[in-house]
């Protein structure tokens, strides 16, 4: 053909190809449109891919489904064009959907195959026809321009295809009648014909149409059209031309010149030529359509006539409605507007829908749809409609086209790189409201391209009304084969975002990881994060419940089922991750809590499927039927593994439940009670360790970096709530009750079993091993749940968790040593500092050190116990001294905690610098030769803190040795600032309250009680308070104070001086005690108010202690006796005292005259002194007594001028006298200024 020689055309062998491994899935229309293919399983690590399949490598060729929604199906079929196309860089092709046969064709030959069925190797049988070189009549040949060429209709008594070849420069025509009569030895020649067709110069072939049973319909560049026919009148081969503007039914009236010259005009650059309605027998619309929008419709006769019905440029009207409705410049939009495809709607007489694209800036494609009706009397474009995915790229060697298979419910836009889904309009204008609309995109890393596409139309059973084959599309792409897109019966309704962001998760989760999809998934349009988060948790729930319809439930094996899930899951995740950068931390926690789930849902069934095929009674079985439903079936457990894991957790507490139950048997039959706790910490430990695992892993990957920081209490981990960890808690203690009983063999067997078994022993230590493992991961699980829960509260602002946060807390913290001690009875001390070390439980450290001992060791357990120490003081640094150091004070470990560890001993010095430890820290300090820091120390406590009197006198003996040890590092200027003048003074303080006590001692040495002792030292020494109630109730206090020997109120102490009984001898009377009151006031360091207070209450009460009135009464009395009663008054031996010991040069004590010593009841330093707790009366009447005293004072100024004596006295003594108005600032200045 096309030659003088004789060409044997080829049949392309299969046998080279890779056999196929795999299963092929042929599905015939009336499968359900969601069914399971075990390819779903993609790629998985060798050591978890226990399903039986074998990948699908993408060499392999079978029938296999890249995606499938309620809409459409994408699946590669078994015809291959790998190897056609391998080399070829230009191709092209149709397709013939009543036979079901391909057309490939490229420079040099033709390839015709069947794309629905294959050989016997899996693979089709191709035939190849060779073509000869395309020499125009300039001698060039053509290497640009492909063949044109369509399968024919196959001829009587075949049921193969014919082949029409068209070579568009020479013109030269090839028909054979039977593709598979070409390749028979001698009948080649007589069933194929070639002719040519006469071209002009510069002219070629550019659109061959199949309009049958019209037969075809050529185009030329220059427009003009021409009939060609295969046949004769006689139906013998024959191809005849002929030029269907020369039989035009509108240009009769004009010569055949008028009509080439209309053509030429008018329908250059035709693009598209299509086939329309039927009109009889041999009779057919023929629809042109070119790129300026130019629209042509003809009546073509099998005969050759053909007949113009209208002919119209829609470019204006294109232009005109898209300016209105896309809101576009009309200029912008001429310049860049071009049509590519024309297809009329089926079902309609008169619709077509036109495919262009404008520019809208430079290099941003956009595609148009526009309806134009071709019966109306004003033929126009009737709506546009701009489609929502824009930017989709388009070659030159594969320009887009439209098809409409039918019934036509689905309109199909085929691009050189993507497919368009969108509802085929049912009138002039699109219904938006009820619009699907849909792309699918190839993965660029495939390198796919489309060379050819045809239209399937659907085909229905006459008899039995069931669908044979849906509408479909069928593409020959470059690198992913044959490929069927079908479509579905699609109900009107509003296509709204979540349905199409659940369709686009379900596509991307369950065929998106398929090994080899050449399909994008990625996610390029714009997109609500919120609703896609929303629909991608229920997609999660969905898949772990089997309640989405990719999920089949059908697999016989439940390990693989859950297999599945898991890995779905996982997907799920991981291309949410992949095309979504804004997932918020609720969304991916959410969607690790299901992989969790089916994590922990995988343990379980591994570890109880053996169980349940041996004992009919195990407590699962129990457990499980106990949750059956109307839903349930008869086989619960398969039910609830696919249906019932949102609610695992449940499954916890009632495994504890049946411990709980089988108590009561523990006595009677102590194996059965240990074979049901085995099981159900078993079961515990399945769900639970395996999900706290998991998480670990699942966390990373989800880069969820902690807790979630939000005011919802529902938002926390389901492996740590409070159920969970009351029943983990209540498992824990039950497993320990049981296990030291059975250590202690105090578990009975029932008499039947151990009569029937040979080795009770070895049983008993079976489950004591497994007891013993199952207590470690117990202890852990538990620890990891709490912590868990206490980390996850904190981060959570709800009223409903602030009750729990503490409980959570207390309880851990009370709990967590006694969890992990408990592995030390049972032997496994190792275990519990391992425990311990995870989860920084120091505490629990420092006891195992100290109060363990490993019995089993072979080495020295104190040296294991310091280098262990040394070891965590060493990585746990301060934060583990800290607990160590209060253990050692608690026990009373003083010299371990100030000798032992000295390596770390800036931790003690911090440790003692930030608490208060100062009765221990002195110590410390003094170990480091830090004296005037511990010297500090002690005075500080003694100070402050020191409530009893002998404490507070070695404390400040020792504060001063250390102020004077550390005085060899100072100079004497220095020394001033040390505090050891106060410390002289409180030390001459706490002597006065020691004489004071042992000048009581003898009263009291027979009181049977404090009280007692109280009244017995009032009764000796408080004898002259009887009429001053309030100042005697004050007195006792003090004594008590005093009694027990506790640091007394300067006050206090003052007052039990100055008010104790005389003795009645005035020779006698010892004015000792108010020269020592004057000395604790003096280091008292009160402040300003109250020391002028007590000031003027001891100068009072000195003035008031002898009456005055009798020693001046000088009846009977000589000079000399005069002289001598007065000097043992108190007034005279206090300031002598005072004089002879330098206090009044030394100190702020200074002698006031009787006027200034009065007290005053305005003044508030009676509610200074005392405490809140004291009542007003009381200090009410205590003010009343002290203006007895006021009285009296009065009375010795006025009868026995008082003034005047204590002048004379000041006088006698040589006692420098201050002027009256001098301040106290002004003293206590000058009293430092002679201290100096």
């Amino acid at each position: 053909m096309f030659s003088e020689k004789q060409v044997l055309h080829r049949r392309m062998p299969s046998s080279a190809r890779q056999h196929f491994s795999g299963e092929i899935h042929v599905r015939s229309v009336q499968d359900p449109l969601y069914w399971l293919r075990n390819d779903l399983m993609g790629e998985m690590p060798l050591e978890k891919m226990k399903l039986t399949v074998s990948p699908l490598p993408v060499a392999d060729y079978g029938v296999i489904e890249w995606t499938k929604n309620e809409f459409y199906c994408i699946s590669r079929l078994v015809g291959s064009i790998e190897k056609i196309v391998k080399k070829e860089v230009m191709v092209t092709g149709s397709f013939d959907a009543k036979t079901g046969y391909a057309l490939i064709l490229t420079h040099s030959a033709a390839y015709v195959f069947s794309y629905l069925h294959a050989g016997p190797d899996n693979h089709p049988v191709t035939l190849a026809f060779p073509l000869p070189p395309d020499v125009g009549k300039d001698g060039r040949t053509n290497k640009e321009i492909l063949p044109l060429g369509v399968l024919v209709a196959p001829c009587a008594g075949c049921d193969e295809p014919g082949l029409v070849i068209v070579m568009p420069i020479s013109g030269r025509i090839a028909y054979w009648e039977s593709i598979g009569g070409a390749i028979a030895e001698g009948l080649m020649h007589r069933k194929s014909i070639e002719s040519r067709i006469p071209l002009v110069s510069g002219e070629i072939c550019v659109y061959l149409c199949n309009a049958e049973p019209a037969n075809f319909v050529l185009a030329t560049s220059s427009g003009k059209l021409l009939h060609l026919s295969l046949v004769d009148s006689s139906a013998r081969l024959h191809i005849g031309l002929l030029n269907m503007a020369s039989s035009s039914g509108i240009g009769g009236l004009f010569s055949s010149l008028t009509g080439v010259l209309w053509s030429a005009t008018t329908r250059r650059d035709i693009c598209s030529i299509n086939a329309g309605e039927l009109k009889g027998m041999g009779t057919r619309d023929v629809i042109v359509c070119t790129k300026r929008g130019t629209i042509s419709k003809w009546e073509v006769m099998r005969s050759g006539y053909a007949k113009l019905i209208l002919e119209k440029n829609l470019w204006n009207s294109m232009v005109e409605i898209s300016e209105s409705t896309l809101n576009i410049s009309s200029s912008l939009f001429e310049k860049s507007l071009q049509v590519y495809d024309m297809m009329p709607i089926p079902n309609s007489t008169s619709l077509v829908l036109i495919l262009a694209s404008f520019s809208k800036s430079l290099g941003t494609i956009n595609y148009v749809l526009f309806i134009s009706d071709l019966k109306s009397d004003m033929l126009k474009v009737t709506s546009v409609y701009l489609l929502k995915y824009h930017e989709i790229y388009s070659d030159l060697l594969f320009r887009a086209r439209i098809f409409i298979p039918k019934p036509g419910d689905m309109t199909i836009i085929v691009f050189s790189e993507a497919l368009y889904f969108i509802s085929t309009p049912t009138n002039t204008s699109f219904d938006c409201e009820s619009l699907f609309e849909d792309i699918v995109t190839f993965n660029p890393e495939h390198h796919v391209q489309v060379l050819a596409a045809g239209c399937e139309d659907s085909l229905i059973d006459p008899s039995s009304k069931k669908i044979i084959r849906n509408p479909s599309v069928v593409i020959a792409t470059k690198n992913a084969g044959i490929l069927r897109c079908e479509t579905f019966k699609i109900s009107k309704h509003k296509d709204l975002i979540s349905r199409k962001n659940r369709r686009k998760l379900d596509q991307a989760v369950f065929y998106g990881f398929l090994e080899g999809n050449p399909l994008n998934f990625s996610w390029t349009n714009e997109y609500d994060i919120e609703n896609i988060q929303t629909v991608a948790i229920s997609l999660s729930n969905d898949i772990l419940t089997s309640v989405s319809k990719y999920q089949s439930s059908l697999l016989v094996s439940l390990e693989n089922d859950l297999l599945l899930k898991s890995l779905n899951l996982s997907r799920l995740s991981e291309y949410l991750l992949s095309n979504f950068n804004s997932i918020s931390a609720e969304t991916r926690w959410k969607l690790c809590w299901c992989s969790e789930k089916c994590e922990s849902a995988q343990n379980l069934w591994s570890t109880i499927n053996t169980r349940l095929t041996k004992v009919e009674n195990s407590i699962i079985n129990s457990i499980i039927k106990s949750l059956v439903t109307k839903e349930s079936g008869e086989n619960v457990i398969r039910w609830w593994f696919q249906k019932g894991l949102q609610n695992i957790a449940s499954i916890v507490s009632k495994a504890h439940k049946c411990c709980v139950d089988a108590i009561s048997l523990v006595e009677k039959d102590g194996l059965k009670v240990l074979k049901i706790l085995v099981e159900a910490n078993e079961i515990i430990l399945a769900i639970l360790l395996s999900a706290q695992k998991f998480r670990k892993k699942r966390a990373e990957f989800l880069k969820l970096g902690g807790p979630l920081n939000c005011n919802d209490d529902t938002l926390l981990p389901w492996t740590s709530h409070p159920d969970i960890l009351l029943t983990l808690s209540n498992q824990y203690n039950l497993t320990n009750a049981i296990m030291l009983e059975f250590k202690r063999d105090n578990l009975q067997i029932d008499d039947k079993i151990l009569n029937t078994l040979n080795s009770i022993d070895s049983i008993k230590i079976n489950l004591k091993e497994t007891l013993v493992t199952q207590l470690i991961d117990l202890a852990e699980l538990i620890c990891c749940s709490f912590e868990e829960r206490i980390l996850w509260t904190k981060f959570i602002e709800a009223d409903s968790v602030d009750n729990e946060k503490k409980y959570i807390e207390e309880k851990y913290l009370s709990s967590r040593g006694d969890w992990i001690k408990f592995l030390v009875e049972i032997d496994k001390l190792d275990k519990s500092f391992e425990i311990a070390e995870k989860y920084c439980d120091f505490r629990t450290l420092v006891e195992l050190c100290y109060e363990t001992d490993d019995k089993n060791a072979d080495y020295n357990w104190n040296d294991q116990i310091i280098r262990r120490i040394n070891w965590y003081l060493y990585t746990f640094k301060e934060k583990f001294a800290g607990v160590l150091y209060r253990y050692f004070i608690e026990k009373g470990y003083l010299q371990n905690l100030l000798e032992d560890f000295s390596d770390y001993h800036h931790y003690l010095s911090e440790f003692f610098s930030l608490r208060n430890y100062g009765k221990i820290s002195w110590m410390h300090q003094i170990g480091t030769n830090k004296f005037k820091d511990a010297g500090n120390i002690l005075y500080n406590i003694a100070k402050n803190d020191e409530k009893y009197v002998f404490n507070k006198r070695v404390e400040l003996s020792i504060s001063k040795l250390c102020f004077l040890a550390d005085m060899k590092s100072y100079n004497t200027q220095q020394v001033d600032y040390l505090p050891i003048i106060d410390i002289e003074h409180q030390l001459e303080t706490i002597q006065i309250q020691n004489s004071l006590l042992d000048e009581i001692k003898s009263f009291i040495e027979n009181a049977i009680d404090i009280n007692a002792a109280v009244e017995l030292a009032v009764e000796k020494i408080g004898h002259s308070l009887k009429k001053r109630p309030a100042t005697k109730a004050i007195f006792k206090r003090a004594l008590k104070d005093l009694i027990l020997e506790k640091i007394m109120n300067p006050e206090d102490l003052i007052d039990l001086l100055t008010l104790k009984d005389k003795k009645s001898n005035t020779e006698e009377i010892s004015s000792n005690e108010y020269y020592l009151a004057l000395k604790v006031l003096n280091s008292s360091q009160l402040p300003l108010n109250q020391y002028q207070y007590v000031e003027k209450t001891i100068w009072r009460r000195i003035f008031i202690a002898n009456d005055w009135t009798k020693i001046l009464d000088t009846r009977n009395k000589g000079d000399a006796s005069v002289e001598a009663d007065t000097k043992y008054t108190a007034l005279y031996e206090t300031i002598y005292l005072c004089t002879v010991s330098k206090l009044f040069e030394n100190s702020n004590i200074y002698p006031i005259p009787p006027k200034n010593a009065y007290f005053d009841p305005k003044t508030d330093h009676l509610h200074a002194r005392f405490s809140k707790n004291t009542h007003d009366s009381e200090i009410n009447a205590f003010s009343n007594e002290l203006l007895k005293e006021n009285e009296l004072l009065d009375k010795y100024e006025v009868k026995a001028a008082l003034e005047s004596w204590f002048i004379a006295i000041m006088e006698a003594l040589k006692v420098h006298r201050f002027p009256e108005d001098i301040s106290f600032q002004e003293l206590q200045s000058q009293s430092d200024n002679m201290d100096c």
